[in-house]
């Protein structure tokens, strides 16, 4: 038989977790919770007690009864009031978890995809490879350039089509071959983001980062540009930037700080990016990615201090 000053706190305790999936995910909710239940059996035990009446072969007849203590009406006074400074901390502790910690709901319904199966584990290791991995060195670029924790996800062929599939089937336009995204880490990590890469750009990641040949001297230097533009891009996403004519502007602006960061020269970072804007991001058709006011001295332009572009 559970005693009354116990009952009481774990039935409070169940009324208080009941609607906390309903928007109530901080830890703090929780904690906040549990002091409450413990401070109301601490009151339950002080304030009453059971007293029993009868006991017969059938049963047992009890009755609570309510204590007179010396001092009773301060001590009461003085539990209300800290129950009610309890309550306040909570409703300040739920009004910064709702209104600063987490996106805005018009964010989240846009940003949540809702049938995406990218969230296996997925072995760590450096260097080329065609099978599902996740690249320690291009999570660290994207963390750098974008100044958030993430982690780089690369795409075998055949995981690629699936992922290909499932986000066309939310966004209504392929990704195609040379294509990335970025997507809620999961709620694991309620507040980050991942960062999902085709096994193509990954191949010319993996060449920038791990080979040697100069990029002047490569058989596909296009084809590098897209790849760290891809990344660049999509660490503008990690961010929090969500439109993508800007994300594109910015990551296009980042494409010689991401390819140092792959352990490149600086003219070799200058080169794809002069590259990736003369035959990537001048000649997209897609209107989505673009902006007039992505150009030397533009509002999007970053160092407007200077003339160098990008």
């Amino acid at each position: 038989m559970v005693p009354h000053w116990l009952a009481w706190p774990l039935m409070l305790l169940g009324l208080w977790y009941l609607p906390l999936p309903l928007g109530g995910d901080h830890w703090s909710t929780y904690l906040l919770g549990l002091a409450l239940a413990v401070l109301y059996g601490i009151w339950a035990r002080r304030t009453f007690r059971v007293v029993r009446l009868e006991t017969t072969e059938e049963a047992t007849t009890f009755r609570i009864e309510r204590l007179r203590l010396v001092g009773g009406a301060r001590k009461r006074r003085v539990l209300r009031a800290a129950v009610l400074a309890i309550i306040a901390l909570f409703a300040f502790t739920a009004g910064v978890n709702v209104f600063l910690l987490r996106p805005r709901a018009a964010d989240r319904e846009s940003a949540i995809p809702p049938n995406l199966h990218d969230r296996a584990p997925l072995p760590y290791f450096e260097g080329p490879s065609d099978k599902s991995r996740i690249d320690p060195k291009f999570t660290h670029v994207a963390a750098v350039i974008s100044g958030f924790g993430t982690e780089v996800r690369c795409w075998s062929v055949a995981d690629w089509q699936k992922r290909e599939a499932e986000w066309g089937n939310w966004r209504g336009h392929p990704l195609g071959q040379w294509g990335g995204y970025t997507a809620p880490w999961g709620p694991e990590i309620p507040y980050a983001s991942r960062i999902h890469l085709s096994p193509s750009v990954c191949a010319g990641l993996a060449r920038l980062a791990y080979g040697h040949t100069p990029v002047r001297e490569d058989p596909w230097p296009a084809a590098l540009a897209w790849s760290v533009a891809a990344l660049a891009h999509e660490s503008q996403h990690v961010r929090g930037i969500a439109n993508e004519a800007q994300a594109e502007c910015y990551g296009v602006q980042a494409i010689q700080r991401t390819t140092e960061a792959l352990g490149r020269t600086a003219a070799e970072g200058r080169y794809l990016a002069s590259l990736y804007w003369r035959n990537g991001y001048l000649r997209q058709s897609d209107s989505e990615y673009r902006s007039d006011d992505c150009r030397d001295g533009g509002a999007l332009d970053l160092h407007s201090e200077t003339h160098v572009w990008p």
